[in-house]
C-alpha cells in the first residue's frame, strides 16, 4: 500500500469523477494505493474500523469489485 501523492500520481487522479473525493487535496490527505489484479485502487482508511480499507471510487477491474466495501452503499 502507498500513500497518495497528487504530484506523482495525477495521471491517476485525472480520470476520477467530480466529486469533493477527488480533490488533489482530500486524496493528499486521506488517500492510499492499493494494488489487486493489476490495478491501483483509492482507497481511505475506515474510521471505524482502522484495519479496513475501502474503495472511494469503484475499481474498473470487475474482480476488484467483490473485495471492496464501498462507503454509503451499504444497505
Amino acid at each position: 500500500m502507498e500513500k497518495f501523492d497528487s504530484q506523482k500520481h495525477l495521471q491517476l487522479a485525472s480520470h476520477l469523477p467530480f466529486s469533493y473525493y477527488s480533490l488533489p487535496l482530500y486524496l493528499d490527505f486521506s488517500a492510499y494505493l492499493l494494488p489487486r489484479n493489476n490495478e491501483r485502487v483509492i482507497v481511505t482508511q475506515d474510521l471505524y474500523y482502522p484495519h479496513e480499507f475501502p474503495a472511494i471510487f469503484l475499481p474498473q477491474n470487475p474482480e476488484n469489485w467483490d473485495n471492496f466495501i464501498f462507503p454509503g452503499w451499504a444497505l
